[in-house]
């Protein structure tokens, strides 16, 4: 689903800087025309939006605050777009906890 949003993206002509765990998906998405990083950091530290696609909340746990996540790197100001099947409980302590730290940063749902 992410591959496809983001290939779509790029049709469009929007700038897209992809991760993925699976280095095929990263050969296909270079192909495509997209831009990787080697981390979810890597990937983040110059966007206006983080659009986060992954299965469940480990995962998106992982992206943004595991080791090289995304939040440590993202500038002031970022938006994320969680785009994931994690529970109300699990956004508002994400909100909660963005917002603690990095108070310029705004989620969407």
């Amino acid at each position: 689903m992410g591959f496809g949003m983001a290939t779509h993206l790029l049709k469009s002509n929007f700038c897209v800087v992809g991760y993925d765990v699976y280095k095929p998906t990263l050969t296909r998405f270079v192909n495509a025309g997209g831009l990787i990083g080697n981390s979810p950091a890597e990937t983040s530290k110059d966007v206006d939006i983080l659009v986060v696609m992954v299965t469940n909340e480990t995962q998106a746990e992982s992206v943004l605050y595991g080791d090289l996540g995304a939040i440590a790197a993202l500038p002031s100001g970022a938006s994320i777009i969680l785009s994931s099947t994690v529970s109300p409980a699990f956004v508002s302590q994400l909100e909660r906890r963005l917002q603690m730290f990095t108070p310029a940063l705004e989620i969407m749902i």
